[in-house]
Formats: C-alpha cells, structure tokens, sequence
C-alpha cells in the first residue's frame, strides 16, 4: 500500500461491488482513490476498484503526464525567452536551439515508447480511463510538436535578425 492513502491492497469485496467486479483479468485488486475532476467540479476523490494491469497502465501514463507537462512548460519558457528578447546572445540561442532538439527527441520518445507503449486492449476496470488519458496525451503531444516547430522558426527568424 502506497502512503497517502492512493493505493490499497483490496484484501476482500464488497458485496455491492462483486458484480461490477466479475469478469476482471486479474483476482488481486488494488484501490485507487482519484483526484477530484472538473466534471466533478472539485467534489471529494472518489474511489475504486482496480486490476492489477489496469493500476500498471494508469500508473505508467500517470508518470508520461507529468514527463508531458514538464516538457510542455519548458518549451513555453523557451517561445517566451526567444519572442520577448532581442538581445540574446549568438552563444544563448544556440543553447536555446541545442535544448529544443533534446526536447523535441524526448517527446517523440515519449511518443512512441511512452503513451503508444500503454496497450489497453487486455483491460477491463481501467480501460476508459486509460483510453481517455492516452487519447489526451496524444493529442497534447501534437500540440506540443506544433509548439516546438514554432520555436525553432522564432529561433532561425532570431539568427536572421542578428
């Protein structure tokens, strides 16, 4: 069991849940309690039942999130740095460019290894929920390709101004 109460070991059923839970791919489940949403406009985390493999993929696309969201965030530092200053330097532009192929290799990674890597056709308590995360994912992840190529025109358009 995780601290903070996020995962419990389920040790027995619910009566009210065995139906509900019939047919999962896997006997030990974990509980997961899930942070309040937006369609829950800020209600209390409510908790539930998970498989094994279902936890496993949540998990996983739970850690691409926030790999995503510090990518996302590093590459709007790096649109405000290269649209908001005329006077950097040859030597910070090119470290600006350096830094943005990384990244750009990086989401790619993340991509393919990461989000395409959560297969979710075995799942069953989880499935939505991780077709839903991967689905968001994805489509940051071409918002974010998108950003990328606009920094690095912002970053050629800098050097032909220099």
């Amino acid at each position: 069991a995780k601290e903070g109460g996020l995962l419990n070991t389920a040790t027995s059923l619910p009566g009210d849940n065995a139906t509900e839970l019939a047919g999962l791919e896997d006997e030990k489940l974990v509980h997961r309690v899930f942070p309040p949403s937006p369609d829950r406009k800020g209600k209390a985390a409510r908790g539930r039942l998970l498989s094994l493999k279902s936890e496993a993929a949540l998990s996983k696309l739970e850690v691409i999130e926030a790999d995503l969201a510090r990518m996302e965030q590093r590459v709007g530092e790096m649109d405000t740095a290269i649209s908001g200053s005329e006077d950097l330097s040859a030597d910070a532009v090119g470290h600006l460019k350096t830094e943005l192929a990384l990244l750009e290799a990086e989401a790619h990674k993340l991509e393919t290894n990461g989000v395409d890597g959560v297969y979710t056709g075995e799942l069953e308590s989880g499935k939505a929920d991780a077709k839903a995360a991967k689905r968001s994912q994805l489509e940051r992840l071409e918002v974010l390709f998108g950003r990328i190529e606009h920094v690095f025109h912002a970053i050629s358009q800098h050097g032909q101004r220099t």
